[in-house]
């Protein structure tokens, strides 16, 4: 297994994504942190950061996230649109359907989502996501960006993240270029869905979301076990419990019984 991959070329990407503030950078600490950045001064929606390498990538959950360079396709998003800020959240299932959905249209057929927004092929996971929001002075929504790291060319893994974990080039043959821009494109799309009629992007979402009519374990954050049912109009996981009590769940890590892990 070699571990040398081809560096991305910023000009082809140019090229995919015309118009777009797009930046290509050999390293950095996080794109979350860099695009932070670029938003705070002003920074246009729809722009695009992407690294070879983070040297402080990190998860949901504060989970620390890395790959070798040139491995996977580690990129922000920013998002600057007139929402409330309660609606920030609507974004998340937008963001997992622009990779699910972006990654289907390159053939990856398999690709699914377990809420909120992790994306897995074959019942393993081959993408997450992280998403922040930044509040202007009055209280209303500055930004929402995603971080985005895709799983492509395999690498090394540790004993427990092997049983877990699956990559894009193990079932299509598109380079990252390719890649990135099919899901930037995507997520446009399900951003401005989201933005305009949620209900839809909903449908759109619980079609594609494999945590549905599966039993489910949630922690952190908050704690339930039964049969996920439903995603209601906030995006809040429902969950039927042995009880016959229907939980929310909006903050917490969930498992889903035969599907990364949980058996």
């Amino acid at each position: 297994m070699t571990n040398s991959y081809a560096p991305l070329q910023e000009d082809r990407l140019r090229r995919l994504l015309p118009g777009r503030d797009l930046l290509r950078l050999e390293e950095a600490d996080s794109t979350l942190t860099q695009m932070k950045r670029f938003a705070a001064a002003g920074g246009r929606g729809g722009a695009v950061r992407v690294a070879e390498c983070q040297t402080a990538g990190r998860g949901r959950l504060g989970r620390a996230w890395s790959a070798p360079k040139g491995a996977g396709l580690t990129f922000s998003y920013l998002v600057r649109r007139s929402l409330p800020a309660a609606h920030a959240a609507r974004l998340a299932p937008a963001f997992a359907l622009g990779v699910c959905e972006g990654l289907r249209d390159l053939g990856i057929g398999q690709a699914g989502v377990k809420w909120p927004n992790d994306v897995v092929v074959d019942g393993r996971k081959i993408c997450g996501m992280l998403c922040e929001m930044e509040l202007d002075p009055a209280g209303g929504l500055a930004f929402v960006q995603a971080g985005i790291g895709i799983n492509v060319h395999p690498f090394p893994l540790t004993e427990e993240l092997r049983e877990k974990a699956c990559f894009a080039a193990s079932y299509i043959r598109a380079d990252r270029e390719e890649l990135l821009a099919a899901v930037v494109g995507r997520l446009d799309g399900f951003v401005s869905l989201a933005c305009e009629d949620f209900p839809a992007l909903l449908d759109r979402y619980r079609q594609r979301c494999l945590t549905l009519g599966r039993q489910v374990r949630a922690s952190g954050g908050q704690c339930a076990e039964g049969l996920a049912v439903d995603v209601n109009g906030e995006g809040e996981l429902l969950v039927k419990t042995v009880e016959g009590e229907l939980v929310a769940l909006r903050t917490a890590d969930v498992s889903v019984r035969g599907l990364l892990g949980y058996v």
